[in-house]
């Protein structure tokens, strides 16, 4: 995914006051290591959001009940338990609340998270521009969605124009696969994937890894 930074030199304006017809949307943060200064509340305060951070995740599922409105940010590097035990619980514990993750370097476990429901997985570094972002999608996106994913038509059309090569490269890439294995196990050059790989995303019109992992999902692959 593109890396995004934040100048150092964009002083972080004061948290708005919410408007009053209007409750203030939160954010809830989990072992977020990459944003745990408060420039980052600061930050997020002026893009019209509220921030909370919790402990642990034992904390956050054990207040899932009483939480403001709003998404959380789920750091992979933070939590007690597994992000995957995590947000099974949190499916269950909180259906409402959106969760991003990031700091998933790992395929296989992005594709496991997105299986359980997370509206976004970002790889590290992640900027705060990056983070905003993806809360704004979850939130549009709307409640947090179900484990047993349909089979969407749009993705299911997209994933329909790629050759069946590159149907079987999808897949691979779906498995957490590297694209030396990928080439090995299909007989191919590790150049010939690379292509394959940039003619899946232009065709599906994926814009990252985790839009292709989630149309892949939708798709029934």
């Amino acid at each position: 995914m593109t890396r995004f930074r934040v100048s150092n030199s964009c002083e972080p304006e004061p948290e708005p006051e919410p408007k009053a017809d209007r409750a203030p949307t939160w954010i809830h943060l989990v072992g977020a290591e990459v944003v745990s200064r408060a420039g980052f509340s600061l930050w997020m305060g002026a893009q019209g959001f509220r921030t909370r951070r919790h402990p642990s995740a034992e904390a956050l599922v054990a207040a899932a009940p009483w939480l403001e409105p709003g998404c959380v940010i789920l750091d992979l590097a933070g939590p007690t338990w597994s992000a995957i035990e995590l947000l099974d619980r949190l499916r269950l514990a909180a259906p409402n609340h959106p969760v991003v993750v990031f700091g998933c370097g790992d395929v296989a476990l992005a594709v496991a998270a997105m299986k359980l429901g997370a509206a976004d997985v970002l790889d590290r570094p992640v900027g705060w521009g990056t983070l905003a972002d993806a809360v704004g999608h979850a939130l549009e996106a709307g409640v947090y969605r179900s484990s047993a994913l349909p089979a969407s038509a749009a993705a299911t059309a997209r994933v329909s124009t790629l050759t069946p090569r590159q149907r079987g490269v999808l897949r691979e890439v779906m498995a957490g696969k590297l694209n030396k294995t990928i080439a090995h196990e299909l007989g191919l050059s590790a150049r010939t994937v690379e292509s394959h790989r940039a003619a899946i995303m232009a065709r599906t019109g994926a814009r990252s890894l985790s839009d292709l992992i989630r149309i892949g999902i939708a798709a029934g692959l």
